[in-house]
This record gives C-alpha cells, structure tokens and sequence, in this order.
C-alpha cells in the first residue's frame, strides 16, 4: 500500500532502485494507492507497517479469482476468529422508545447551540425495558420509587434524582425527564438528560467524559476513548436496572448501551492508570449498539459476565482490541467498594 501522493513517480523510482520489473499479469508484488485513513488504521510490527485485515480482505476480493480464494482463508483465519459475532437485536419498542427520548433531547437543545454541542462529539446512552412488570405505579409514586433506587456506586451516578429546583426532575407527556442544564455548561461530562416511564422503560445519555477539557484526560476532545469507563457505565447501569426490576416485581430487563462518534478514536488508558497499553488504531466504526435480555438474578450474581458481554464488542472495534481477561471482575469490584474518587473517573 502506497500512498495515493506517491504512486506515480517516488513508486516508480523506488520500484526500479529493488531491481523490480513491472508485468502485466502474474505480479508477486502488487501495489495498491491508498489514502490517508489507510495508514491510520495500520498496525506497526516488527517488520514494519501492517494494513488492518478487513482493508485486505476487500482488496483481495476485488482482486478476484485466487483473491478471492485467499480472503476467504484471511476471513476464516483472522476475522471470524477476533471479531464477535453479531449478538441479538433490540426489540422494536425499546428502539422505539430510545428514538423518542433521542428526539426530546434534540427538541431541548435547538434553542440552545452551547448545550447541543455537548452531545456533538459523541455520546452514550444506556436503555432498558422492564418485563413483566404486574402493576404500573401513578407517577408520584414512580417518582419515589426512582429516588428509593438510585445508585450510589460513583459520584455522578447514572438516573441521579436531584432535589435543586434547576434541574429537578419534571413529569413531561405521562413520563418524568430531567436534564442537567444548568450544570452541563460548567462541567461537560454533566451534561445528562434522562427519562423514565412508569411501564418500566428509562434511557439516559451523556457526553464522553474524554471530551471534556480537563488535562488529566486529554487534551484533544474527539481523539480518545477511555478504556475502563464503559465498564463502569455499563456497570452502574445494569445496577440501576436490576434494583428497579425487583422494586416493580419485573420478570426480566431487556438493555441496550450505544456509543456514537467513535470513528477516529483510540482506545487508551487515560482514567485508569492500572492497565498500561499504548493506543489503539483508531476505531473504523463510528456506532456500536450492544444488547441482551437478562434477569434481575444474573446481574446481582454474575454482573460482570453480563458487563463483559455488551462491551466486548465495543472493545473490538477498537482493531479487534482483547482486554486483560480479568479486567471486568477488578474494575467492577472497585466500583462497587467506591474506594476510588469519582472525579478519577
């Protein structure tokens, strides 16, 4: 792969220096002109620069005939053994439902350019839908329940009841939101808006962290993503879920995490010192939706198989990135002991 700039001459000069000869067929050596985010995405190994496996793969295929031979055998050796399979789609009316929230949150921010660009540089958001649920409470009871489940897990946790007549939650359209308008200004990661649903179904999303300009994470908004956050969002979410399930008596908790804006990013250690790595290559995806229906019993019991199975497949967009294998047990018991400071995180 040689860059688009330098294909015809420098190449043509560095072909003739290697004592190559160029053919019209049965090349074993062919050029292909590439652009910048090509060489983004490369690996640096020992040997040298490495293009990442899917651009092969596509090239190998154009190449027909044994190309395409040969990227079945990449395919079947490299791609399907790092990439995770697909896993199961949202149900239409938690989509429905995340859609809708997304739109208010649209609709509240129009008048407001400073506030929406909060939510510009990428966002996550955490949905989930009881099932099963006997019997839906009035709203002024919904309203106490949320308070009576709140986590207590970070600082800033996820469905946050305030009681400051600013920000305090408000019924809106047979639901009760809240968003942190007042603080979102001051403190970019604060910026959260949130809604819940006396059925059972609540959504909350916030700005990364990584983009707030604070230097103890990066100086560049737009150019990182943190390696142990979504651990502790996912995390902390799942918590919430699970509380609310057995306070409203709910079968089961069909969930949902996204996160936007992530093509260009690289995955780094930035709030946790304690897993040391270089960046990644940047992410070539630009959204990833994980999803699973659990029951209340496997978050309480196994949360950390149930965090590890909506974030890995977050990480491996990330160049197929593998966490350390225990990664979820030690960061999610640091959560739940609360032995770090929130403003770390």
């Amino acid at each position: 792969y040689v860059h688009e700039d330098d294909f015809a001459g420098p190449l043509d000069q560095a072909v003739r220096d290697a004592g190559l000869s160029d053919v019209a067929e049965g090349g074993r050596i062919i050029f292909f002109p590439a652009t910048d985010s090509v060489f983004a995405l490369a690996q640096q190994k020992a040997s040298g620069p490495i293009v990442s496996p899917p651009r092969v793969y596509a090239d190998l295929l154009w190449l027909g005939g044994r190309g395409v031979d040969a990227a079945e055998h990449l395919k079947a050796e490299v791609l399907d053994r790092r990439m995770p399979t697909d896993g199961p789609e949202a149900p239409p009316g938690l989509v429905r439902w995340e859609r809708d929230c997304r739109k208010r949150l649209t609709s509240l921010t129009e008048s407001r350019p400073a506030l929406a660009e909060h939510y510009a540089r990428g966002t996550w958001s955490s949905s989930y839908r009881l099932v099963g649920v006997p019997d839906r409470p009035d709203l002024r009871k919904f309203m106490a329940i949320l308070r009576e489940v709140a986590g207590h897990e970070t600082g800033w946790p996820a469905w946050w009841v305030p009681s400051s007549a600013d920000v305090r939650p408000q019924p809106v359209a047979g639901a009760i939101e809240c968003w942190f308008d007042a603080d979102a200004l001051a403190e970019w990661a604060e910026a959260d808006y949130w809604r819940a649903d006396p059925e059972g179904r609540l959504f909350l999303i916030r700005a990364y962290q990584e983009d707030a300009p604070r230097e103890e994470l990066t100086r560049e908004p737009g150019t990182r993503f943190d390696l142990t956050l979504p651990i502790w969002r996912t995390g902390e979410c799942l918590l919430h879920a699970e509380r609310l399930a057995r306070r409203l008596d709910a079968d089961s908790i069909q969930f949902m995490m996204r996160w936007t804006d992530l093509e260009g990013r690289r995955l780094a250690a930035l709030a946790d010192r304690q897993w040391k790595m270089p960046p990644t290559p940047p992410a070539a995806e630009d959204e990833v939706i994980s999803y699973l229906e659990v029951h209340p019993e496997q978050i309480r019991t196994g949360l950390a198989d149930v965090v590890r199975e909506l974030v890995d497949p977050l990480y491996a967009r990330f160049d197929f990135f593998e966490p350390p294998s225990d990664i979820y047990e030690e960061e999610l018991a640091e959560m739940r002991s609360g032995s770090r400071q929130e403003a770390d995180r």
